[in-house]
């Protein structure tokens, strides 16, 4: 779930250390063994219930869109995997939070030559290839294939009118998220989030992708803002394209929700657990 989870901080007043979502906006939960686990994460304070209706803008004008209720998590979707990490690190035998450089995988496994029974990536599979050494297994993650985001944000003293607004009507803005709804501390804090398509061209130049994105949302809103603060992140492997598990030994796999018809939190949870488990 890493990159799904990925949070910035700001850093000017009066929304100095605030963090925003820049990976995954929200999740939703429609299967039972999901459902279980977010039921743990509203008991445990982790996270609420957001809202089941976005704004939708076209050429038409604003209308509104019921979906599946939108959990968030309080202070950043990060700290759900946070929570889960403290708790595995009392049920495995070796922990260890370390950047890994290289991975070999022959009848065993050696990670930075350290060696074991089996391995689970558990990454998008371009950073997996970039890390396994065996040459058939790079061939192999080389085939998933991931769209790129560009997330951008703002801080203003201009009050949002919308919860989430989906735009239909822009070749640059996909999604625009309120996060003083969100957060439910009334903050005038919007994030951005790119079309594939403007990512794709623009990621190069993060500087005049943010310039075109903010312009767009003035548009959009029908506002002249001077903003407080603003910032950009690309997100090069946000939603993977369909795909095939990959051939693996069957001392390695690879999880996440490259391998789901409907790529999002809940089904690179899902995924990650149910491989674990076979394994076991």
């Amino acid at each position: 779930m890493g990159g799904r989870l990925g949070i910035r901080s700001l850093k000017v007043p009066p929304y100095q250390g605030r963090n925003i979502d820049v990976g995954a906006a929200y999740f939703t939960a429609s299967e039972q063994d999901f459902k279980l686990k977010v039921e743990e994460w509203l008991r445990q304070k982790l996270a609420h219930q957001w809202v089941d209706t976005f704004s939708v803008i076209d050429e038409d004008g604003i209308s509104n869109k019921s979906g599946p209720m939108r959990y968030v998590a309080n202070g950043g979707l990060k700290n759900l995997l946070f929570f889960e990490l403290a708790k595995l690190k009392d049920k495995i035998d070796y922990f260890q939070d370390y950047k890994v450089t290289e991975i070999e995988i022959n009848n065993k496994v050696r990670v930075d030559k350290k060696q074991f029974e089996a391995v689970v990536l558990a990454l998008p599979a371009p950073q997996a290839g970039r890390i396994v050494l065996n040459s058939e297994i790079k061939s192999e993650l080389s085939k998933i294939k991931f769209n790129p985001v560009l997330v951008s944000w703002f801080s203003s003293n201009i009050d949002l009118a919308f919860d989430g607004m989906f735009v239909n009507n822009s070749s640059a803005v996909n999604l625009l998220i309120n996060e003083g709804s969100k957060q439910r501390d009334n903050n005038n804090i919007c994030t951005i989030y790119s079309t594939h398509e403007f990512a794709a061209a623009e990621i190069n130049d993060l500087d005049l992708a943010q310039e075109k994105l903010l312009n767009e949302v003035n548009k959009i809103l029908n506002i002249n803002s001077s903003y407080l603060e603003s910032g950009i992140m690309r997100w090069t492997l946000a939603h993977p394209m369909p795909s095939e598990r990959p051939k693996m030994p069957t001392n390695v796999a690879i999880v996440g929700d490259a391998f789901s018809d409907n790529p999002r939190i809940e089904a690179a949870w899902l995924d990650g657990s149910r491989v674990l488990e076979q394994l076991a």
